[in-house]
C-alpha cells in the first residue's frame, strides 16, 4: 500500500528541484494502484509515543525507541526524522511548491487517494484521474484532521465558489465532506465534491492515464504561470458557533461521540478561519499554521492514538 512517508515527501522535494531546474512540468503518478492511502500512520504513532510531536525525543523518549525497535519486529524510526510538528510544516511547504512553483504539476491517480494523497492531487495545476478512483479527506477516522494543506485547500475553493456571496453555506458543505470522512466512489462524484475541478481530466481506461498526463503537462507548460496566492474570505467565529450547535444536537443525539465531537469542533475552527469576524479575508499561511497546531492538539490526546493504532492492527476505524 503506497503511503506518504518521510522519505516520500523529500522525494517530491526533490523531484520539484529536478524538474524545476532541468525540465518543463513534473508528474506525479504510481506506476500501480493505489495512488496514496494517505499519510504513514506508523511514522505518526510511534512519533507520538517517544516523545517526538512537537520536539526531538527527550532521554526517556530515546530509551522507549531503543527498547521497543530491539524486542519487536517492528520498523524502526529513521534516526534523522524530525519531529511531527516539523514533518507537517515540511509537508506543507512542499505541496505549496506543487501548486506555486515555476512549473506545471500534474497528478495522474488510479485508485485510491485518501487523506495525504487527496491532499496532494488538491495542490497540483492539474488532475488526470481515472473514473475508478476513490478520493477523499478521511483523517478524522484515524482522530486527526488533514493538515497537509486539505483543510486550507477547501476552505480556498469554497470561497471561489461563493463569487463574493455569504460564505458560509460553501465552506459548510465541503465541512461536512471532511467530518464524516466521506469518499468520492468515482472520479464524477470527486467533481461533485469539489476535489477535482472542471478543468480535471477523467480517463476511463487506466492504462492511458500517462499518456493524458503527458498531453496536459506540454500543454500547461508552454504558457505556463503559476497561481497567485490570493486572500481566502473565511466563515470567521459565527461560522464555527453555528457548525458547533449543529455538531452538539448529534452529540447530544448520540449520533457521534465525543472525540468525534471534539475533532469535528477543531476541523470547524481551521476552516472558519480561527477566532476572526465572519467574512474576513485570511492568507493561506493562517490555515496552514492553524492545521498543523490542531493537528498536534489532537495527536495528544490518547483516544487519537488509540484510533491509528486500532487502525494499524484491524485495518478499521474505532469509534471511540
Amino acid at each position: 500500500m503506497h503511503v506518504l512517508s518521510y522519505d516520500v515527501i523529500m522525494g517530491i522535494s526533490q523531484a520539484l528541484d529536478i524538474a524545476e531546474n532541468r525540465h518543463k512540468a513534473l508528474i506525479v503518478w504510481q506506476e500501480s494502484a493505489p495512488f496514496c492511502a494517505g499519510a504513514n500512520l506508523y511514522e505518526v504513532l510511534m512519533s507520538a509515543k517517544y516523545g517526538k510531536l512537537e520536539q526531538k525525543a527527550g532521554l526517556m523518549g530515546k530509551l522507549k525507541q531503543k527498547v521497543v525497535e530491539t524486542v519487536s519486529d517492528l520498523p524502526k524510526l529513521e534516526e534523522n526524522m524530525p519531529n511531527v510538528k516539523d514533518v507537517i510544516v515540511q509537508l506543507q511547504k512542499v505541496f505549496m511548491r506543487l501548486k506555486h512553483g515555476p512549473v506545471p504539476t500534474i497528478a495522474a491517480v488510479n485508485g485510491i487517494a485518501l487523506g495525504g494523497g487527496c491532499e496532494l492531487l488538491l495542490h497540483c495545476d492539474r488532475v488526470v484521474a481515472s473514473l475508478e478512483s476513490y478520493i477523499g479527506l478521511v483523517e478524522i477516522g484515524v482522530g486527526v484532521l488533514p493538515a497537509g494543506g486539505g483543510c486550507k485547500e477547501m476552505a480556498l475553493r469554497a470561497s471561489i465558489d461563493a463569487k463574493g456571496n455569504e460564505i458560509f453555506p460553501f465552506v459548510v458543505k465541503y465541512f461536512e465532506n471532511i467530518a464524516k470522512a466521506t469518499v468520492a466512489t468515482s472520479a464524477i462524484e470527486a467533481k461533485e465534491m469539489g476535489y477535482l475541478r472542471s478543468a480535471d481530466k477523467i480517463v476511463m481506461n487506466p492504462n492511458e492515464i500517462l499518456h493524458v498526463a503527458h498531453s496536459e503537462a506540454k500543454a500547461l507548460a508552454n504558457s505556463y504561470t503559476p497561481p497567485w496566492q490570493v486572500p481566502i474570505k473565511v466563515a470567521g467565529d459565527g461560522g464555527r458557533a453555528t457548525i458547533q450547535a449543529q455538531l452538539l444536537n448529534y452529540f447530544e443525539g448520540d449520533f457521534i461521540s465525543e472525540h468525534d465531537y471534539n475533532i469535528a469542533i477543531q476541523i470547524a475552527t481551521v476552516m472558519t478561519g480561527g477566532d476572526v469576524a465572519p467574512n474576513t479575508m485570511v492568507s493561506d499561511e493562517r490555515l496552514l499554521n492553524l492545521e498543523a497546531e490542531h493537528f498536534i492538539t489532537l495527536m495528544k490526546t490518547k483516544k487519537t492514538q488509540a484510533r491509528i493504532e486500532h487502525m494499524l492492527k484491524k485495518g478499521k476505524p474505532l469509534r471511540n
